[in-house]
């Protein structure tokens, strides 16, 4: 799987964390109040989704293979 800074390490606070897929697919683990830390959902946003620029923008430079904390929207 894709390693992942902590809150500790880059000083952030985070919602979750987002990687990309070789396909350009952006998925992101995220913290939500309906769910406990074991049930944290998985979201998926292809490239040609709705709302794939703006997550891509709110991201940042995410590449293929990388996996970066979210901050908060």
């Amino acid at each position: 799987m894709y390693a992942t800074a902590t809150e500790s390490q880059t000083g952030l606070k985070t919602v979750g964390y987002a990687g990309m897929k070789p396909d350009g697919t952006i998925f992101m683990r995220v913290r939500s109040r309906e769910f406990n830390s074991l049930q944290r959902p998985l979201v998926f946003c292809a490239p040609g989704d709705d709302n794939y620029v703006q997550v891509f923008a709110h991201l940042g430079s995410l590449m293929p293979g990388q996996t970066e904390p979210i901050s908060g929207f």
